[in-house]
C-alpha cells in the first residue's frame, strides 16, 4: 500500500512530462520521438499524454507571445491591471482544470484530462485577448 504522502508526491511528479514518464510508466522515448506521433490518430495513452502537453506548450507560447506584444501596447497606468488579470487567469485555469479531472473515474486519464482543459482554456485566452487587444 502506498502510503498517501507519497501518492501526493507521485501525482505532482507525473504533471512533469519527462518525469511522468519515468513515474508513470511511459516509455520516455515516447517524449524524445514525439515528432513520430500522428496526434490525430493515436490512441496509446502515453502518446495521446505526450500530444496534450505538446498542444498546451505551443498554445503557451503563443498566450506568452500575446501577453509580451499586449504589454508593449497598453499604456503604462494599466500594465498592473494587465499583469493581475492574466496571473489571477493562470490560477483560474490551473485549478479549473485540476478540479475537472478529479471528476473522472479512471485515474489513468486525469492528467490527459487535466492537460486538454488546460491547453483550450489557454486557446480561448488568447482568443479574448486578441479580441480586446488586436487581432493575431
Amino acid at each position: 500500500m502506498i502510503r498517501q504522502n507519497t501518492a501526493s508526491a507521485l501525482v505532482r511528479a507525473c504533471a512533469l512530462p519527462l518525469l511522468a514518464g519515468v513515474l508513470c510508466g511511459f516509455s520516455p522515448a515516447v517524449f524524445a520521438a514525439d515528432k513520430a506521433i500522428n496526434c490525430e490518430r493515436t490512441i496509446n495513452p502515453a502518446e495521446l499524454l505526450t500530444c496534450a502537453q505538446k498542444d498546451l506548450n505551443s498554445n503557451q507560447k503563443k498566450l506568452d507571445a500575446l501577453m509580451k506584444r499586449g504589454e508593449k501596447q497598453i499604456p503604462a497606468s494599466a500594465l498592473p491591471l494587465f499583469r493581475a488579470a492574466q496571473t489571477t487567469w493562470m490560477a483560474y485555469r490551473d485549478a479549473e482544470c485540476a478540479w475537472n479531472a478529479l471528476d473522472l473515474d479512471n485515474g489513468s486519464t486525469i492528467e490527459l484530462s487535466r492537460l486538454t482543459c488546460m491547453s483550450d482554456l489557454t486557446a480561448s485566452r488568447i482568443d479574448e485577448l486578441e479580441a480586446s487587444i488586436g487581432g493575431p
